[in-house]
C-alpha cells in the first residue's frame, strides 16, 4: 500500500484506466444489378439463385473469406422489367470487434492558482491492431466480383497528451 502524499503514490497512485468495447455485426449490402432492367426506375438488384443464405461460413480462413466472401454463382442478372429477387441490404459482411483504452493521471499545481493542475493521459485506438474487413465487392461485371479487397477503421493508433489547467 502507497503512502498518501509520498513520491511512490504521487507517481503510481490513482491512475484512471477506461475503455470501449465495441463487438458489431456485420454492416448490410446489397449486390446490384449489372444491366439497367427498369430503364431508368430505380436501381434494380440481382436474383438470387437457389435457396438459403448466399453468405459463405464465416468459420473458413481469412485467406478463405477474403476471396470468397459469398457463393458468387448464386446471384444473375434480373430479367427486363423487373426489380430482382434480391432485397435491398440484404446481405452482412463481416463483423467487427475493437477494443479502445485511455489512462490518465492528474497532479495538482498549487503554483499556478487554485485550478492549477496537469493531466497526462496516453491512448490507443485499435489496441489489439486487429484487422477489420470491410464489404465485398458487389459489382456483378467487376473482377473482384464476391472478394474483400479493403478494410474497415485504423490500424493501431497510440497518443500522449499533456494538458496543463490554470
Amino acid at each position: 500500500r502507497l503512502q498518501k502524499g509520498s513520491t511512490a503514490d504521487a507517481i503510481l497512485g490513482n491512475w484512471r484506466l477506461s475503455g470501449i468495447t465495441t463487438l458489431q455485426a456485420g454492416r448490410p449490402f446489397s449486390v446490384g444489378a449489372s444491366n439497367n432492367p427498369m430503364a431508368g426506375a430505380g436501381g434494380a438488384r440481382t436474383d438470387l439463385v437457389g435457396t438459403g443464405y448466399p453468405v459463405l461460413d464465416p468459420g473458413r480462413s481469412k485467406g478463405d473469406r477474403l476471396a470468397a466472401y459469398f457463393d458468387k454463382a448464386r446471384f444473375t442478372n434480373p430479367q427486363p422489367n423487373t426489380y430482382g429477387t434480391l432485397g435491398r441490404n440484404a446481405l452482412k459482411g463481416p463483423g467487427f470487434a475493437n477494443v479502445d483504452v485511455s489512462l490518465s493521471k492528474g497532479w495538482r499545481l498549487p503554483f499556478l492558482g487554485e485550478v492549477g493542475q496537469i493531466e497526462y493521459r496516453f491512448e490507443a485506438f485499435n489496441l489489439l491492431n486487429a484487422t477489420h474487413m470491410g464489404n465485398p465487392t458487389t459489382g456483378l461485371t467487376n473482377p473482384n466480383f464476391g472478394r474483400i479487397t479493403g478494410t474497415d477503421g485504423n490500424p493501431r493508433i497510440l497518443q500522449m497528451a499533456l494538458k496543463i489547467a490554470w
